[in-house]
């Protein structure tokens, strides 16, 4: 396997997450995993970004078990997902009001 998925931080532009892909073509079966990951994006740069956290099965533990799922948003969903992110708006200004 020569790709490569890494997060960095960017440092100079206040600590800002990449994630990097470095994708090679080969016969090597994860390699052919994350160029279909790279195609299902088809081009589009908007994506949806669910982070999942879950405790650790031991409460004495000081670690956290954290997922993140990544999808691409078709031009289809644009729409659909401007108004939910509208809505969000909308609920958090809400509170924010109610809670001054």
């Amino acid at each position: 396997m020569k790709s490569r998925i890494t997060i960095e931080v960017d440092f100079e532009n206040s600590n800002q997450p990449i994630i990097q892909i470095l994708q090679t073509n080969s016969d090597d079966v994860r390699d052919k995993l994350l160029s279909a990951f790279c195609q299902q994006f088809g081009g589009s740069s908007w994506c949806q970004i669910k982070w999942v956290s879950q405790m650790p099965d031991n409460s004495n533990e000081n670690t956290f078990f954290n997922r993140i799922h990544i999808t691409p948003i078709s031009e289809k969903q644009f729409k659909e997902q401007a108004e939910i992110m509208l809505e969000q708006d909308r609920v958090n200004k809400s509170n924010t009001t109610h809670s001054n």
